[in-house]
C-alpha cells in the first residue's frame, strides 16, 4: 500500500502548488477518485471519519459542488 502512495507522490510532484491549471489536469481523474472514496466508506460498518483510517468524505463535497458547475 505504501508503495502505491509513494508512486502517486512522485507522479504528481511536478504539479505546482497554486497551479492555474490544476483543476483541468485532475478533472479526468475525478470520477475514479469519487468511486474509490465511496468504496472505501463501504468497507466500514459505521463510518466515523475521526477513527477510520484511511478515510475521506471530501467526495461528498465535490459531488455537491459539481451540481453548481455542470
Amino acid at each position: 500500500m505504501w508503495r502505491h502512495s509513494i508512486y502517486w507522490i512522485f507522479k504528481f510532484s511536478n504539479i505546482i502548488k497554486n497551479s492555474e491549471t490544476i483543476y483541468d489536469e485532475l478533472l479526468n481523474k475525478q470520477s475514479t477518485a469519487i468511486k474509490n472514496a465511496e468504496n472505501l466508506l463501504k468497507q466500514y460498518e459505521s463510518h466515523n471519519p475521526a477513527k477510520d483510517n484511511p478515510s475521506t468524505a471530501v467526495h461528498i463535497l465535490v459531488k455537491e459542488l459539481n451540481r453548481f458547475i455542470s
